[in-house]
C-alpha cells in the first residue's frame, strides 16, 4: 500500500485540501527533510485533529490564530529550554536543532506532546511521546504510530486509556 493509501484508511476524507506546500523552503528554513510520510500527510491534509482531543499540525498555517509545525515547535522547544536550564534531567533528548533532537509535530488537550527524534534518516525517526515528566518511544514511523494508535493496535501509557473513541474522527483542524 503506498503512503497516500495508508493514511487515508486511517483518517478517511475530512473534506478539505491541503495547504500548498513549499518544500525547498520549508527544509531551508528547518535544516533539513521531514519524513515521508509526514510529507505525503502534508501534501494532501490540512492539519488535523482526532476526537477533539489530539491535534497533527501542519507546516503551513493559513490562518492568523492557529500555528503552523514550525511555529508550535519553537514555542514548545523553547518551553523545553527554558526547563532544561532550571532542571537539567527534565528533558532526556537533545532538542532541536541540536543532532538527535526532538521536534513536536502534534498535541493532546492533555498536554501529551508527539515528536520525531531526529535520529537517522528522516524516515527512520521514531516517535517520543511526553507529558515532560514522562517520556515514551514507539520505534516506527509517524504513519505507523497513529495508524497503532487509532486502531487500538498500540498503547501509548501516557494517552488517556478513552482515546481514540471507537468510532473515532478526524477533522481539518
Amino acid at each position: 500500500m503506498d503512503l497516500l493509501a495508508a493514511w487515508r484508511a486511517v483518517l478517511g476524507d475530512v473534506g478539505k485540501p491541503a495547504p500548498a506546500v513549499d518544500w525547498p523552503a520549508v527544509e531551508s528554513r528547518l535544516g533539513t527533510a521531514l519524513p515521508a510520510d509526514y510529507r505525503v500527510l502534508a501534501e494532501n491534509y490540512p492539519g488535523l485533529s482526532v476526537d477533539d482531543f489530539m491535534a497533527v499540525f501542519h507546516v503551513v498555517s493559513e490562518k492568523d490564530d492557529e500555528f503552523d509545525l514550525l511555529e508550535f515547535a519553537e514555542q514548545t522547544l523553547g518551553n523545553w529550554r527554558k526547563l532544561r536550564v532550571d532542571v537539567p534531567r527534565a528533558v532526556p533528548h537533545p532538542l532541536y536543532p541540536e543532532p538527535g533532537g526532538l521536534l513536536p509535530w502534534g498535541v493532546t488537550d492533555n498536554n501529551d506532546f508527539l515528536c520525531w527524534l531526529m535520529t537517522g534518516e528522516p524516515d527512520e525517526w521514531p516517535v517520543v511521546v511526553t507529558t515532560v515528566h514522562e517520556w515514551w518511544t514507539y520505534e516506527g514511523t509517524m504513519l505507523s504510530f497513529l495508524t497503532g494508535i487509532l486502531r487500538r493496535d498500540i498503547v501509548c501509557p501516557l494517552l488517556t486509556e478513552d482515546f481514540p473513541d471507537e468510532d473515532y474522527e478526524v477533522t481539518a483542524d
